[in-house]
């Protein structure tokens, strides 16, 4: 994410502005958005169908919706996101030794 931040602001350098394409689900929307709060440049949000998708929905603890064309930018910690219980009951364990 630090990285993105400091391409954002090299394009800001030159009046570029930056727009990001969120094409996933509850975790990939926080993330960008934390992102779009920390930029300068920062133009407007692409949201995408496939976070309402039931397995992307139920798959986080928070939902982040537009809310009369806004989004709520979390103050949680992180990135202000968590995997729900339910996401973490059905995750495949992996044991690494």
């Amino acid at each position: 994410m630090s990285e993105v931040v400091k391409i954002a602001n090299l394009a800001s350098t030159y009046g570029i502005g930056v727009q990001f394409h969120t094409c996933g689900g509850p975790i990939a929307t926080a993330a960008t958005l934390q992102v779009e709060a920390a930029i300068s440049n920062f133009l407007i949000h692409e949201g995408h169908e496939i976070n309402l998708k039931p397995d992307n929905y139920h798959s986080s603890k928070f939902h982040y919706q537009p809310a009369d064309g806004y989004y709520q930018v979390s103050n949680r910690p992180g990135i202000g996101q968590e995997l729900s219980e339910k996401a973490m009951e059905s995750a495949e364990m992996l044991v690494v030794e």
